[in-house]
């Protein structure tokens, strides 16, 4: 497994440097005055990417910790049910005292 992961940064590395030496080009961004610069192609779709993986891990921590409190809520509901299965188990055997003896075993 080690050395799969190892041979997939390899590729995606050199992916890398082959994609930034071919779109090394420059690119001017321009925004209402406020932004006025140019940056090669290469850094503007690098920078998306990572911006799109922080935005997926971020949104993927928020689900996980939804379905953590989901997870703890259920466990305390299944936590109070078998507590409440002890209790009607408990009663029931308090209730019901000796078993019944059929006629035909006091002839």
């Amino acid at each position: 497994m080690k050395m799969m992961t190892l041979v997939l940064l390899a590729v995606l590395i050199v992916f890398g440097f082959t994609f930034s030496s071919q779109n090394a080009a420059q690119v001017k961004l321009t925004y209402y005055g406020l932004l006025d610069f140019q940056v090669p192609l290469y850094v503007l779709v690098f920078a998306s990417l990572i911006i799109g993986f922080v935005c997926a891990g971020f949104i993927g921590l928020i689900e996980r910790m939804k379905l953590s409190r989901q997870l703890s809520r259920l466990r305390k509901e299944i936590k109070a049910l078998e507590s409440e299965i002890y209790d009607i188990r408990k009663m029931q055997i308090q209730n019901a005292g000796p078993p019944p003896i059929k006629k035909e075993y006091l002839s």
